[in-house]
């Protein structure tokens, strides 16, 4: 392999290609890493998100009526209005009870 004996400031200009195979592979290896180095300094910098603050507490229509299901049986409360006992005749104030038949789940106050 003989290559030209030239200056070495013609190559840096970029007048001659140099003849031999290896110096030209080089040559190519400078410029990608060149260009991969270039493409880094142009990404925009990398943000960390910061935490969301909560969110508010939605507001409920109606604050007397629970939103929760029985945890049991996943079904939403029943109201039971208020009335007399049938077993002792004393009267009773309405409340919330599983609709399931024997259950004895209540929601929490």
């Amino acid at each position: 392999m003989t290559t030209e004996t030239v200056p070495e400031y013609v190559y840096e200009l970029g007048k001659v290609e140099p003849q031999d195979q290896l110096v030209r592979a080089l040559n190519r290896l400078a410029q990608a890493i060149e260009q991969a180095t270039l493409a880094k300094l142009d990404t925009p910098p990398v943000v960390v998100p910061q935490p969301l603050a909560p969110l508010p507490t939605p507001q409920r229509a109606n604050p007397l009526v629970p939103v929760e299901v029985c945890p049991a049986h996943n079904q939403p409360w029943k109201f039971v209005p208020a009335g007399t006992s049938k077993k002792t005749g004393l009267p009773y104030d309405g409340f919330y009870a599983c609709p399931v038949r024997g259950c004895d789940q209540r929601p929490r106050q």
